[in-house]
């Protein structure tokens, strides 16, 4: 403790005639320090914000004000996990209008000065009960929103301030920016959660960035207090942004964390993986009734309007349908891993030593023609393909190449109403279009139902 004579309390006993006292809380979430001038004799003066706290339902602001070279070095001094002392700070009543600060509990804030307070790290005994505090959300832990509703939602939440819990998906690289002359840091992050992957969150302050950069992808579990969340015009999608009201809780220790955490260790990432997944557990096919030609799915996946997912019922014949060919339609993944596997074992050791197995399953991909275009690469899931097939990967292994020539001419050049489920490209990948149902369909049903453009 760094000085007595004085009334140690809690935040939950704070009020505002408080005087003589020492506060004992943690860092949940800092700002970057600033520089004032006054308009009278242009004299400098430093202000730095932190969030402190000391239970679970009890947190507060903290200003502290000095010099700028002050508030510069307390916030380089302390940071986000650390368990600090607070003596002779002032009580005053916290504004409800600031929106720079975070959302707290308490309906106070105390004012740290140079001259009068004083701060250090707290080094009695019970330091260590105040770390489990870093792991509650700051908010209920079912107050979020899932990335899915931000998408659908797009542009009417833009500029809106929404709490998420996500995966860490991805970190890029800290890139340098110019603005107002000044350089300026950006980390920009890609999370996910069960409901979509690949959302983009920017970070703008230094020490934030110095924590995410050893956040670990499919690992880190952030809950993200008060993100703004805008349209991105560029890659045309919603992304979201730290500000300095937000509070990022790393591992929250809450259900709804663990069941997220669970999910992310295995989750597909890719689009290709992403759209197969969504296909593959797609509850009601026969609710997929938007009749589409072939030109039109690529017209609407190439435009660049949404990068959001759409369905089409496809009427046209199919082209493509190589059960026999040189590349095998079934492929070996490891059980632990996920990797393809070109032999009968993992070279991935870790695999071994807890014990991997070959799961063997289909990997079968179309092509649709109707008279307008071509539907190239069609990924068709594995229980999509087995019930096509009317068989597991394992029995049609066991087939003879004459059998799956047989197989392939029940579907090949056959007229067929595919329903489908398209990823738009966008900047850096191509559509991506999986197969949720197929059937052959008469031709008098074709006739009625095939668009003619």
């Amino acid at each position: 403790m760094c000085s007595s004579g004085v009334k140690r309390i809690t935040l939950n006993n704070l009020t505002p005639n408080s005087q003589d006292f020492l506060i004992v809380g943690i860092v949940i979430a800092k700002r970057a320090p600033k520089v004032f001038f006054s308009r009278r004799d242009g004299s400098a003066r430093g202000v730095w914000g932190f969030t402190l706290r000391d239970s679970p339902a009890d947190y507060i602001n903290v200003t502290a004000w000095g010099t700028p070279e002050y508030t510069e070095y307390l916030a380089m001094t302390y940071g986000v996990g650390d368990v600090v002392d607070l003596i002779n700070t002032r009580v005053v009543t916290r504004n409800n209008d600031d929106h720079f600060q975070p959302t707290v509990t308490s309906c106070m804030e105390l004012v740290f000065n140079e001259n009068n307070s004083q701060i250090c790290l707290h080094d009695e005994e019970d330091w260590g009960g105040f770390k489990t505090l870093l792991h509650l959300p700051t908010k209920p832990p079912s107050n979020f929103l899932n990335l899915s509703d931000i998408k659908v939602n797009g542009k009417l939440l833009s500029g809106q301030f929404v709490n998420l819990l996500v995966a860490v998906q991805k970190i890029g690289e800290v890139k340098e920016i110019s603005k107002e002359d000044k350089i300026l840091k950006v980390l920009e992050i890609t999370v996910m959660d069960k409901t979509y992957a690949g959302f983009s969150v920017q970070i703008w302050d230094e020490d934030m960035i110095q924590r995410a950069v050893n956040w670990k992808p499919r690992q880190t579990v952030l809950f993200l207090s008060d993100v703004r969340v805008n349209w991105n015009t560029f890659k045309r999608c919603m992304s979201a942004t730290v500000m300095s009201k937000s509070i990022i809780t790393e591992d929250p220790s809450t259900r709804e964390a663990n069941v997220l955490a669970s999910f992310a260790i295995n989750a597909p990432l890719q689009n290709q993986d992403i759209i197969d997944n969504l296909a593959a557990n797609m509850p009601q096919p026969e609710t997929i009734v938007n009749v589409m030609s072939c030109l039109s799915v690529i017209q609407q996946a190439f435009s660049r309007e949404s990068s959001e997912y759409f369905t089409a019922l496809v009427y046209g014949v199919i082209h493509e349908f190589d059960l026999d060919g040189i590349h095998s339609v079934v492929q070996s993944k490891c059980s632990i891993c996920g990797e393809v596997l070109n032999t009968k074992k993992c070279e991935n050791i870790d695999c071994n030593t807890k014990g991997a197995k070959l799961l063997s399953n289909y990997s079968l991909r179309i092509a649709l023609v109707d008279h307008t275009a071509k539907l190239i690469n069609c990924r068709v899931p594995a229980n999509v393909t087995t019930s096509i097939l009317g068989m597991e990967a394992n029995d049609f292994v066991q087939l003879t190449e004459a059998q799956k020539v047989e197989l392939k001419w029940k579907f090949l050049l056959k007229k067929t109403s595919a329903r489908l489920v398209v990823m738009p490209s966008t900047n850096e990948t191509p559509p991506c279009i999986s197969v949720v149902a197929l059937s052959l369909v008469t031709f008098q049903e074709y006739a009625s139902k095939v668009l003619i453009y």
